[in-house]
């Protein structure tokens, strides 16, 4: 699996996660998690990072109630750069050495 693949596969396991807190806290309505729900799979497929970032950021700014998924895209956007860049150093490193 991508790591692209992976990344949606995580967020769409936080989205599902976050309608159920929203539903059980009474922060959304049930027809609108239904809403949600259906706009979030248009979102479907993702492209690149830039592309899954853009339209989740859309998305937040019309379902405010499901807010918590952004800051979770961000830092699993930043895991992968930051597990690329290991990747990187430990080629260079094992190469040089």
């Amino acid at each position: 699996m991508d790591k692209l693949s992976v990344l949606t596969k995580r967020i769409e396991i936080d989205f599902l996660k976050t309608v159920a807190e929203a539903l059980k806290k009474g922060t959304i309505t049930l027809p609108i998690s239904k809403q949600a729900g259906k706009e979030f799979l248009t979102l479907l497929p993702f492209t690149s990072d830039d592309d899954m970032h853009e339209k989740i950021k859309k998305y937040i700014d019309k379902f405010p109630q499901l807010e918590k998924i952004y800051p979770m895209l961000l830092t699993y956007i930043d895991e992968e750069k930051t597990d690329e860049i290991l990747d990187k150093l430990r080629l260079y490193i094992h190469n040089n050495e």
